[in-house]
Formats: C-alpha cells, sequence, structure tokens
C-alpha cells in the first residue's frame, strides 16, 4: 500500500485531497467522508488506499455485498472502531461498491455519519469519529436526495488520459522485466479506453506473448498477436463489447428494434449487471453505439454500423 505520490495521474484529486487534509490537519478534525465515483478499472480502490496511507488511519477494506442486515453493518463499525481505537488512530472505513447496500441500509449509516452514534437495545451507542470512505459504479442506486448528501466529498475518477495510461502501460512492462519502446507503449495504451485497470492486464497479456517466443522484447509484432489472440479491435473494444451490441441487434422484429433492460442483457450474456452497468455499457454509451430509453437501452446507427463493419471483417 503506497500513498499519493505512487499513484499515476490524477492530479485534480490529488489536489482535493490536499486541501481537505491540510484543513482536517490544521482543524484537528477527522478526514471528511468521502464519496468515489468512476466506472469499473478506474483505481477507486487504489484511491481509497492511499487517503488511508496518506492519514495514517486504521484502514479497513470491506465490500457492501458482505452487509445484508443493518446489525451487521454496525457491528463491523463497532469491531474496527474499537480496533482503531486500542491502535490510537481514527478509523477510516472503505466501503466498496457501495451500491450493493439496499436503501434501508444506507438510511441506517445516516446517523453515525454525522452524529457519530448507531441505535442499540439499550439507547444509543457513541463511536469515535471516524472517516467513511464509499465507491461504486452505480451513482444511480443510491439515495442522492439524503445518503450522498451525507459525504461533504464526492469525488468522481474520470478515465485516464492516453498519456497517463502510457505511463501506467509503462511502469508494468518495468515491474515485469521486459524491454520495450514508444511505439509499443503508445500502441497499446490507444486501445486501454482511458482505464487503468485494463493498461495494466493488457500489458501482462503482452508480456506473456513476447516471453512465449523466447524474447523479452516487447515489439509491435508481440503486440498485434495478443490484440488478435484476446480479440480487442483498434477502439479498444473487447469481444464483450460485441456480443452486447450483438444481443440489442438481435432485437429487431419487423425491422424495428426493441429496447433491452439491463436485467435481460446481463441474463442473456450471463454476467453480473454490475459488471455490465459499471464497465461494459459506459464505454458503448462515450462512443454512441448504444442509447438508454425509458423502456431499455437500444443499438444507435453508430452502433449497427460498427457491427456491420466487424462481420464484413469477420467473414473477408
Amino acid at each position: 500500500m503506497g500513498g499519493m505520490s505512487s499513484l499515476i495521474g490524477l492530479s485534480n484529486l490529488k489536489r482535493r485531497f490536499k486541501v481537505a487534509y491540510k484543513a482536517c490537519r490544521n482543524s484537528g478534525e477527522v478526514f471528511p467522508h468521502t464519496l468515489l465515483i468512476s466506472i469499473g478499472g478506474c483505481g477507486k480502490t487504489e484511491f481509497a488506499r492511499a487517503i488511508g496511507y496518506e492519514l495514517n488511519y486504521h484502514f479497513v477494506e470491506t465490500h457492501a455485498a458482505a452487509f445484508k442486515k443493518r446489525d451487521q453493518l454496525f457491528e463491523a463499525l463497532v469491531h474496527h472502531s474499537n480496533e482503531a481505537q486500542r491502535q490510537g488512530k481514527p478509523l477510516l472505513f472503505f466501503l466498496d461498491e457501495v451500491h450493493g447496500l439496499k436503501h434501508n441500509l444506507q438510511e441506517a449509516l445516516y446517523s453515525v455519519m454525522t452524529e457519530w452514534w448507531i441505535p442499540t437495545d439499550r439507547g444509543k451507542k457513541f463511536l469515535e469519529r471516524f472517516t467513511l470512505v464509499a465507491s461504486t459504479t452505480r451513482f444511480d442506486m443510491l439515495d442522492s436526495g439524503s445518503f450522498v448528501t451525507r459525504f461533504p466529498n464526492v469525488w468522481e475518477i474520470e478515465r485516464y488520459s492516453e498519456e497517463d495510461i502510457r505511463n501506467i502501460v509503462a511502469y508494468e512492462f518495468d515491474k515485469l522485466r521486459v524491454g520495450y519502446d514508444y511505439a509499443v507503449v503508445a500502441d497499446i495504451a490507444k486501445r486501454c479506453m482511458g482505464i487503468p485497470r485494463l493498461a495494466v492486464n493488457l500489458a501482462r497479456k503482452v508480456r506473456t506473448t513476447t516471453l512465449s517466443t523466447g524474447s523479452s522484447q516487447v515489439t509491435l509484432e508481440h503486440n498485434f498477436r495478443t490484440f488478435d489472440l484476446e480479440e480487442i479491435d483498434e477502439l479498444g473494444l473487447q469481444a464483450v463489447h460485441r456480443r452486447y451490441l450483438a444481443i440489442l441487434a438481435a432485437s429487431e422484429v419487423n425491422g424495428k428494434l426493441t429496447p433491452l433492460g439491463i436485467g435481460s442483457i446481463a441474463g442473456k450474456m450471463r454476467l453480473h449487471e454490475d459488471m455490465i452497468s459499471g464497465s461494459v455499457e459506459p464505454i458503448l454509451l462515450e462512443l454512441n453505439m448504444i442509447s438508454p430509453t425509458p423502456r431499455g437501452r437500444t443499438l444507435t446507427d453508430t452502433g449497427r454500423a460498427y457491427l456491420l463493419r466487424k462481420n464484413r471483417e469477420k467473414a473477408a
């Protein structure tokens, strides 16, 4: 676990953190509750860990899916609050994919986030002041009128610049101890769609291809072999994106597309809805290949043209 200096990019968020950190250090208050929003793979967890490292708080990493009942959530907060006290540190409670909490559990956090107490059979139990850092890929599933307002910091992690992605790919190659040049790194970066997790994964796949040829120097040919093997095209779209688009295209009845809900799409793809909404759809939306409607998702002319082109390439 490292601090902010270990993270590539995120310059604006780092500045925001620095201002908030100096303010709470000068005031003696705990760091404000912080909500991190982004599509999947943009480093929310790494940023939360970096916050904990910089603050030197007792850092606890949890996942919203682990809490089905209010008592489970309260027991975890009490337990980790006591552990933080024993260490003489404030608690930083990181709750990943917080949209996984049902609204009644989001509501259960109101009092402890603002007044530092939880209800018990014997009345109110007060906790030491702590910092809640939560992350989500589905801001739309949070109670924005109440729960979200309990977070003084609501920070969005946007897709990374191509320059930052190039630096991430180069850093990964350095860790993996393979040689490379700028052209190799740039060629990989342009297919990563600004998503650091994809950059790391693709760098590792290219390294595997390189080592399989008996070389330790990555070349463009190794890149192309990897892209072909992994079915990654010139836009960075993968087979999962094309499956999604094909499902929408297949919904056409009598020349008219029928909108499909995300649950229906996820079922046909045999993937969890969170993966669809957090990782697959955002890119297709940005590329204007799909359109959200009140009745569901539909294929746009751009998406249809892309599929036709790929089908022609496949048939050639």
